[in-house]
This record gives structure tokens, C-alpha cells and sequence, in this order.
């Protein structure tokens, strides 16, 4: 997705990181009011695959721990699964 541009209420402004499976944005939530991290799940050609990262956003929402980044929502963009959670500053692991 090219930068910056729009999410249903997110602004999305900046390329954050991409890995194997997912593509992470920074964006400002206009609901939330606040930043926000979108963890957009790259395609993926089998049905299974989508429910594997269902799964993930699933089980990551229902996590509530100082050591675990705090997910605001899991959604589906443009047929993709993404997870909303907390902006975290720092370097990357």
C-alpha cells in the first residue's frame, strides 16, 4: 500500500518494517484519537493461511500483559487481516 494513505478511520503516514507474513504501518486512529501500529497480513493463496492470522489477531486481543504490545482491534482491510495496537518506540528486535 502506497504512503500515505487511508484505512477506513486511520490515516496511515509511515512504513514502519515488513516482514515474511505481514507489513507493519504507523498511523493516527481518528476514533482512537492517538497513533497506531497496523499490522496488515500479506496474502496468502490458501483459506487456511487466513485463518492462521485470524487466529493470531484472536489470541493477541485477548492478551493483557506489561511485557506483550496491547491490541486495540483485529479487522479485515481490502481482504487482508490486520491488527491495530499500540505504537512502542524503540529499535527493532
Amino acid at each position: 500500500m502506497p504512503v500515505p494513505a487511508k484505512l477506513g478511520a486511520m490515516y496511515i503516514h509511515t512504513l514502519i518494517g515488513e516482514g515474511t507474513g505481514s507489513i507493519v504501518y504507523e498511523a493516527f486512529d481518528r476514533v482512537l484519537g492517538q497513533p497506531v501500529a497496523v499490522k496488515v497480513m500479506k496474502a496468502r493463496k490458501d483459506n487456511l493461511g487466513k485463518q492462521d492470522n485470524l487466529q493470531e489477531a484472536r489470541s493477541l486481543l485477548m492478551l493483557d500483559h506489561p511485557n506483550v504490545v496491547k491490541v486495540h482491534a483485529i479487522d479485515t482491510r481490502r481482504g487482508q487481516p490486520c491488527i491495530i495496537m499500540e505504537v512502542l518506540r524503540g529499535g527493532s528486535l
